[in-house]
């Protein structure tokens, strides 16, 4: 393998991550404008997923779990990318 073959391979991950922190940043910045329907899906795979939105979404205790799990996707995102320079 050439070197430069092995350098675009460690700045994927870098690229990847980077649009990952991007895109938590911007669902962190808009978490509170988002909105469920009150309409109830028919199957029960989809009513379970509509009830944790639900909850994810409208109560004060969902909507302070959903951010901080974004905030530590986003803090995860940060390390890899962290190891990846380390590692060159």
């Amino acid at each position: 393998m050439t070197k430069n073959m092995k350098s675009k391979r460690n700045i994927e991950p870098i690229i990847t991550y980077s649009i990952a922190i991007i895109l938590i940043g911007y669902l962190l910045l808009n978490y509170g404008s988002f909105h469920i329907d009150e309409d109830y899906p028919s199957s029960w795979k989809a009513q379970l997923i509509h009830i944790v939105s639900k909850f994810l979404l409208n109560d004060t205790a969902g909507r302070m779990v959903g951010q901080i799990v974004l905030s530590l996707l986003g803090i995860v995102c940060c390390f890899k990318i962290y190891k990846v320079i380390k590692a060159k």
